[in-house]
């Protein structure tokens, strides 16, 4: 467990010192979100500060965005060269706790529900450029322009991974709106007085059917190296712990405040020896996704939605009393001549004999080579680089309004204008008119684009969570090839 704050090397004054040093918290808090290591953020900060006491300030235009994006290209550097530590780590990996100052906030951290720790568990699921992305956009709201310098991709790509990491929170995220703070305090000293006096039925009340219990060594200390599941096996694991720590006359414990929520700190002598966090929520029993809610007008607000896809999905399938794969394939599959297409889950034997498994971003093989999804209409096609590419030209050519084309004239151009950032109707769309989809599931990433004004498309299909680098190459050399705008 790290403290946060602490002097800037080489900060003795000058105008480079009192920029930085006023947009520390911020800086901090970017690097920690991405790294999810508070020593090692850090590392980072001052490394950032020594570059930037070289830069010539008056080439700054905007200090906030000058330092966001220095910090951020450090922490990707930082978290990248630290990968095949993780991946050779044995054990769970969880964030490092950081310790607040309840007296000086301000000197911390600027978010709370950002630094929390079930929001860095989340965004261990990330790939870096997705966590990057994220937390620039989603947590501290800055440009897609400013984020694209900071990330090394095109505003386009931006836009795309900022789309697909929001889904990707929004879908694993809990689906509880967390306690007050007052009572947040008061639950924590109720769980810990029941655990301290070995009080089983008091701790069973207070745990969920599924409590889980995660640890995390270090690589030094004795942990559990798979999580615990199961009320009565975490009910266990904390009496035990308790138990032993009251046979040690030197073994101590105390509340602080930890990723703005509290925690209990074992200390053993003046050493720390263990921090535990407990995540508290409203009590309601666990949801697989967010419930679905309209609370804007249609077509005012973009918002990433897979849920609200899948409502539509089901109420189709409440209309129409087939199944969606039944339904899609004459509807939309044939008329645009998919035939190498399905939405059938799970995917036909001939389908899997052809697939391609996927692969994570460390190269290793999904689990099972793909994943089922339910979310048929979100995340459930089957298709060939071959078949997209029909419905790329489905919709170039239904928007010119050709004769026979598989829509209306009028419903294509309104698929195809932007609501807000850049979004229409299932794809994204450049300022040029380009539109396009850069997505995937886990161990695959897809991309199509199309142009209206000018007939162009292409498709790229890659069986891998790093596939999205070979997708945007491949888009820039073939309009480099074919003389695209």
């Amino acid at each position: 467990m790290t403290t946060s704050g602490g002097p800037i090397a080489g900060s003795a004054g000058g105008e480079h010192a009192e920029r930085f040093t006023h947009l520390r918290p911020l800086l901090f808090t970017i690097i920690y979100e991405i790294l999810g290591s508070a020593t090692e953020s850090d590392d980072v900060l001052q490394d950032s500060y020594l570059r930037w006491a070289e830069v010539d300030l008056a080439t700054v235009r905007d200090t906030k965005s000058y330092l966001a994006q220095l910090v951020t290209r450090q922490a990707l550097n930082a978290l990248r060269a630290s990968a095949r530590r993780r991946e050779d780590y044995i054990g769970s990996w969880l964030p490092e706790p950081l310790l607040l100052d309840d007296r000086d906030a301000a000197a911390d951290v600027v978010l709370a529900e950002s630094v929390s720790m079930a929001m860095l568990v989340l965004l261990e699921t990330l790939t870096p450029d997705e966590r990057a992305v994220f937390v620039l956009r989603e947590v501290f709201d800055f440009d897609y322009d400013e984020i694209a310098s900071a990330v090394g991709k095109s505003e386009s790509a931006v836009h795309q991974i900022a789309h697909r990491a929001r889904g990707h929170v929004q879908a694993r995220r809990k689906r509880f709106e967390p306690v007050d703070p007052a009572q947040t305090a008061q639950l924590t000293e109720q769980f810990m007085a029941a655990a301290a006096t070995g009080d089983l039925e008091g701790l069973l009340s207070m745990l969920a059917p599924g409590a889980t219990w995660t640890a995390d060594g270090g690589g030094k200390g004795r942990a559990a190296r798979r999580p615990v599941v199961g009320a009565q096996k975490v009910a266990a694991i904390l009496m035990a712990m308790f138990r032993m720590a009251q046979r040690l006359p030197d073994v101590r414990s105390e509340t602080v405040n930890c990723n703005n929520a509290p925690a209990v700190v074992f200390f053993r002598g003046d050493h720390l020896e263990l921090v535990f966090l407990i995540e508290i929520l409203d009590g309601k029993p666990p949801a697989n996704s967010a419930p679905v809610v309209v609370d804007q007008p249609p077509g005012q607000l973009f918002r990433y939605s897979g849920g609200g896809t899948t409502v539509l999905q089901q109420m189709l399938i409440d209309l129409t009393g087939e199944t969606y794969p039944a339904m899609l394939q004459p509807l939309v599959l044939d008329p645009i001549g998919m035939r190498e297409s399905s939405f059938v889950q799970p995917p036909a034997e001939a389908t899997i004999e052809r697939a391609a498994f996927g692969h994570r971003e460390d190269g290793t093989l999904t689990p099972g080579g793909f994943t089922i999804h339910p979310e048929m209409a979100a995340a459930g096609l089957w298709t060939t680089a071959r078949d997209l590419s029909r419905m790329v030209s489905a919709i170039i050519r239904s928007c010119a309004g050709e004769p026979n084309a598989f829509l209306d004239q009028g419903l294509a151009r309104e698929m195809l204008t932007p609501v807000s950032e850049g979004s229409g109707l299932g794809v994204f769309i450049d300022k040029s008119g380009v539109f396009s989809h850069l997505g995937g599931n886990i161990g695959y990433r897809c991309l199509h684009v199309g142009n209206p004004r000018t007939g162009h498309g292409m498709t790229a299909m890659t069986n891998g969570d790093a596939g999205e680098t070979i997708c945007s190459e491949l888009r820039q050399r073939v309009a480099s090839a074919y003389g695209w705008p």
